[in-house]
């Protein structure tokens, strides 16, 4: 008989795993024993007493040797996650899990970016003024690339086409794709760059892709292009994206999420104009429970 620990607990309330959840998971496997670790407290303990540990994130050195299966419950690793210091350890992530919610906050992105909507959310005592200022965009007849296409990229590949936008993609597996007019391999990113009027990132992370989106890539970006980060903060070199931003060479971007999370008071993201910042909310939907029981279903 196997145990599982559900270590998935947060300062936001809706975050922590409900006592429904965990019902619904002993009343589908009654073979299994199931723990909920209700924060730092008790984790370290159940950890000892657990095959599998189903998670947001994890540290190498509370890891004991029984446990067999680390399970991050999101579409992929945390930032700080390195695959070698894990070997022997079978790691479980679910890509697809929040596709629909993650294509949808980025086309709002897009629309945000072009339209230019923050300038007059942020000046609403002076609009008119700002309407002399601010010239929104068309998004038809724009380029954009999309780098590392999975389940998210495809999906917002659908959109972005379907509103007149010519897409373009990275990808290790360079094979036609719908609703892309072109796959490159990740080496030959810097073709689709300088043409792109917008490009937006859903890498997975891993040791190939950590901080590799520096300053070379923002500055092959067409100038007065928009840049958008949804996969991982650690795949960026925040330093690079605030000097293409300073410099005015980028016209803005938006990041979801960042090398650290929260991001600190002092960070100099805070300061930087016409930068969009959310706290790591891309991936969050109302019904993410009831999808993530599912995908356990599936897994166990």
């Amino acid at each position: 008989m196997k145990t599982v620990l559900i270590s998935l607990f947060s300062n936001v309330p809706y975050w922590n795993t409900p006592d429904s959840f965990l019902k619904r998971l002993k009343k589908q496997f009654p073979d299994y024993i199931f723990l909920k670790s209700e924060g730092k407290k008790d984790y370290l303990e159940k950890l000892r007493r657990s095959d599998i540990l189903c998670t947001w994130r994890v540290k190498r050195e509370d890891i004991p040797n029984n446990i067999k299966q680390i399970v991050f419950c999101g579409a992929g690793v945390p930032n700080n996650f390195k695959c070698k210091d894990f070997e022997g350890i079978e790691i479980i992530k679910f890509p697809g899990i929040n596709t629909i919610s993650v294509s949808e906050y980025i086309i709002g992105i897009v629309f945000l970016l072009f339209k230019k909507y923050d300038h007059f959310i942020e000046n609403k005592k002076r609009l008119w003024e700002a309407r002399k200022e601010i010239i929104p965009e068309t998004i038809q007849g724009k380029i954009v690339t999309i780098l590392g296409v999975g389940h998210i990229g495809l999906k917002v590949a659908e959109h972005l086409q379907s509103f007149g936008m010519t897409v373009y993609g990275t990808k290790r597996t360079a094979i036609d794709t719908p609703f892309i007019k072109k796959i490159y391999h990740p080496a030959e990113m810097y073709e689709p760059l300088p043409k792109s009027d917008l490009v937006i990132s859903t890498l997975p992370f891993n040791e190939t892709t950590r901080r590799s989106i520096g300053e070379k890539e923002f500055f092959s970006i067409k100038k007065g292009g928009y840049f958008i980060n949804v996969s991982r903060g650690g795949i960026l070199r925040e330093e690079a994206l605030i000097k293409a931003l300073k410099e005015k060479y980028l016209a803005a971007a938006a990041l979801d999420v960042f090398q650290m999370e929260p991001l600190p008071d002092d960070s100099p993201l805070l300061k930087v104009k016409n930068l969009i910042l959310t706290p790591h909310i891309a991936g969050a939907f109302a019904t993410f429970w009831d999808t993530l029981y599912e995908y356990l279903v599936g897994m166990l």
